[in-house]
């Protein structure tokens, strides 16, 4: 039988996570690596120990030491089944304890990334990657990043489950309160630089909530009309999008996958403003219902502001449900030698 785990790291049930894995809930055991440890000090400890960044120069010994707090522990699985164990974002379980689950418990490991390779500080190049994958016992990876995928031969996913807002998608356009909804992180400060000229070219024009989390003091223009450093629940950002007519995406430098910000309108019918050209090659682009620009100038705040009938005609392409598909399929089903 096969029986799926999904390790979420850095996470809790309140996560956008969460809400992006939902669809499975009934077919995987979804483990948040946050609620392992209570003590904050020691959880502070086990992230450093295992951070990307850090052991991208040097991997730190005696992870075994953590093993006391896994989430999944080695009775959980059972050796006559089938055991894929999905992390998300990076690995968490030492070297020795996933060798000895692949060996004795029939386990696959998979890595899906919602991240670029390097913004997550895995790997700068092919060689650093081989390491990491060498050391983790990787079978497979899948991306979100088109541009990953093909520099590192990822398979690609984009995933995303609207299970938890599907029962609210179909609401009136008189309850709409805003044309655009921006919602995200700074960053780089050329990212906070793009977000606050169209804020400029917007304001007055058409009516905007922008939320921007990660922006250093003297970078702020807009105080009293951007919400700045305030992180919103995702279950929170999921009720703007609903009240949004079109949602802002922005990517960041470097990255070629759609963000979040993409399959919330696919997902719940809104128009798109991004400066993803490659969104352009997405079976769900419409222009009619997507703009993409190169410069604010290409803006058409009139576009934006024009209430109309939107519907991507949305077949569940993101939902993990299809990623669990194709791990099976990709694994054959076989049992490993």
């Amino acid at each position: 039988m096969d029986k799926f785990f999904v390790v979420i790291n850095e996470s809790d049930e309140n996560s956008w996570s969460a809400y992006v894995w939902s669809d499975v809930e009934d077919k995987a055991e979804i483990f948040y690596d946050n609620n392992t440890i209570k003590n904050p000090i020691l959880k502070k400890l086990k992230k450093l120990h295992f951070g990307n960044r850090i052991n991208n120069k040097l991997h730190i010994p005696f992870k075994s030491v953590w093993n006391h707090s896994l989430c999944i522990g080695f009775d959980d699985l059972n050796k006559k089944d089938r055991n894929y164990i999905i992390f998300q974002s990076n690995v968490k379980f030492a070297p020795a304890y996933i060798n000895r689950l692949k060996k004795e418990k029939n386990a696959v490991i998979i890595l899906y990334l919602p991240d670029t390779v390097k913004n997550l500080g895995i790997a700068n190049d092919r060689y650093e990657l081989e390491k990491y994958i060498s050391y983790y016992g990787i079978d497979m990876i899948f991306s979100f990043d088109t541009g990953d995928c093909k520099k590192y031969n990822f398979e690609f996913f984009d995933i995303y489950s609207n299970l938890r807002g599907k029962n609210e998608i179909n609401r009136k356009d008189s309850e709409l309160q805003w044309d655009l909804l921006y919602v995200g992180s700074g960053r780089t400060k050329n990212r906070v630089d793009l977000l606050h000229d169209i804020f400029k070219k917007s304001e007055g024009n058409i009516d905007c909530n922008f939320n921007i989390v990660g922006v250093d003091e003297g970078d702020i223009r807009f105080p009293g009309k951007i919400v700045y450093n305030r992180p919103v629940p995702y279950k929170d950002v999921i009720k703007k999008v609903l009240k949004s007519n079109c949602i802002l995406e922005v990517l960041n430098e470097n990255q070629v996958g759609n963000t979040l910000r993409f399959k919330e309108a696919v997902c719940f019918n809104k128009k798109l403003l991004t400066n993803n050209p490659e969104v352009k090659k997405s079976k769900y682009y419409n222009e009619s219902f997507i703009q993409v620009f190169t410069d604010i100038n290409d803006i058409d705040t009139e576009w934006i502001k024009q209430r109309e009938i939107v519907d991507f005609k949305y077949s569940g392409d993101f939902s993990p449900v299809r990623l669990l598909d194709e791990i099976i399929k990709r694994d054959h089903g076989g049992v490993r030698d």
